[in-house]
């Protein structure tokens, strides 16, 4: 390996050094997926997110307005041949549009917990609106048209989105590139010494 590509390897991990030292506030915004499936067929998924660096043990919101911890809460319903019947964001940038929300999510063991109101209900019979409601584990699908759709005594599967999970630059990583930062430009100037002596004699 010549000096002019030891170079250029140097050059690269200072920037690449520099970049990471500069980030080195991790993110900490989490989403989970979940998902319940009835004794019928028809399920429910979703996604919601919060900012785990400051989440109590337990996220709780009710209700329409502003949410101390929740950040976003997306729910979708599917019949039992997984036709969509719709979806609904009840909860974006940290504010609830759903009058009838009941969200309770333990942080520690990653779980719902309590009762339940997801989806949505605007007291209008309207036959395109669906929510999961209940006290877990007995759930049950409704449609303010035609009643309950289905029901269950089954779990809401969760699970943390790996794409989410926070980066954190680690200060032993960032000494061992600068490390090899100083390692290669001293090798590179002793090599350029070393030829000018032998150019010398």
């Amino acid at each position: 390996m010549n000096i002019q590509t030891l170079s250029k390897i140097a050059i690269g991990l200072g920037i690449s050094t520099t970049v990471l030292m500069s980030t080195t506030k991790s993110a900490s915004a989490i989403t989970y997926n979940f998902d319940w499936t009835g004794d019928s067929g028809y399920s429910v998924t979703g996604s919601f997110s919060f900012d785990e660096s400051t989440a109590p043990a337990t996220i709780s919101k009710s209700g329409l307005g502003a949410t101390n911890d929740l950040e976003t809460l997306i729910v979708s319903f599917f019949d039992p041949s997984s036709t969509p019947l719709g979806t609904f964001n009840n909860v974006v940038g940290g504010v609830s549009s759903y009058q009838y929300l009941n969200f309770n999510f333990d942080t520690v063991n990653e779980s719902f917990t309590g009762f339940i109101d997801i989806g949505e209900d605007t007291d209008t019979n309207n036959p395109n609106e669906y929510y999961l409601f209940g006290t877990i584990p007995n759930l049950e699908i409704f449609n303010p048209a035609s009643g309950t759709v289905d029901n269950g005594n089954s779990p809401i599967n969760v699970a943390a989105d790996s794409a989410s999970v926070p980066f954190e630059f680690s200060p032993s990583l960032g000494l061992l590139l600068m490390g090899g930062i100083f390692g290669i430009s001293r090798y590179t100037k002793s090599r350029k010494a070393s030829k000018l002596i032998t150019i010398d004699n």
